[in-house]
Formats: C-alpha cells, structure tokens, sequence
C-alpha cells in the first residue's frame, strides 16, 4: 500500500515511518527525523525533505570520547572504517557514532535496504567495540593481550 501526500508523493520520512512499523520496531517521530530501537540500541533517521532518496540513518552514541581514550578511539574508528562497507565510523562531538548514508534509485525496495542499514549498523558497532578492546597502542603494556594499531 503505497501512501501519498498531498503533493501525490510519498515522502521518505512516511515510507521509513510505514516500513519501520511494518517490521515492528515502532518508530517515534521527532523534529528533526524518526527514532527507533533495534536489538538495544537506539537508530536515529535524519530527514532530509530537500532530497527525498536520501536516506541517513545513525547509531548515535556508540562509545563516549575523552582526553584518557582519545588515540585509541581514533584508531579504532579508522580500523572500522578500513573493513566496513557502506557504514561510516564517525567521531559526532564527545561520542563515536555509527552512520548509514545513500542516494537511493527511484526503483529501490526501501525494505531491502533499511534491514540491509539497520544491520550494517549493528555491526559496526559490534565492530568498533572489538577494534577499541583489541587495539594494541605504543604505551600499552602487554602485546600479548591486543593486535596492531593498524591491523
């Protein structure tokens, strides 16, 4: 069932909103896009109504950033980065953040992509986790316990 808006086209934010409610993770509209839960973390889309195929969809605070964790961050970000497809590992303000972003075709199953997202994303958060707790940086103390900064 394909809902239209007053203009006869379906807005992005209404097609995630319906397949986000047709796959049961209850979306909240906000100002500022839609919230929702998959698998205990939270999932944010940014709606972008100047360009409607956009699709942009956050894990936000992923991992808090601070003077003590900063390097190790940094290079668990640039790990995930180098082995993820499609997900950007991002430092937003204080906190590591997950990032889904696409143009999307006309002729695309937005159901297909947003499990395709909404998994990816979950992933990368997974992977940071591990990249951050196996991360072996120069004033580490034993190299048994971690692989290389750059591995």
């Amino acid at each position: 069932v394909l809902i239209i808006n007053s203009c006869g086209i379906m807005k992005m934010k209404e097609k995630l909103k319906t397949e986000l409610q047709r796959l049961g993770l209850m979306p909240i509209e906000e100002e500022f896009g839609i919230v929702f839960k998959y698998q205990m973390l939270n999932y944010i889309f940014f709606d972008n109504s100047e360009d409607d195929d956009y699709l942009n969809i956050c894990v936000p605070y992923v991992f808090e950033v601070d003077e003590d964790n900063i390097l190790r961050v940094f290079a668990a970000v640039n790990n995930c980065n180098k082995i993820l497809k499609v997900v950007k590992v991002v430092i937003n303000d204080d906190h590591v953040w997950a990032c889904y972003e696409a143009k999307l075709p006309k002729d695309i199953s937005l159901e297909d992509v947003l499990i395709y997202a909404v998994h990816s994303l979950f992933v990368a958060h997974l992977e940071f986790v591990e990249q951050y707790e196996t991360l072996l940086l120069p004033e580490d103390d034993d190299p048994a316990e971690a692989t290389t900064l750059c591995s």
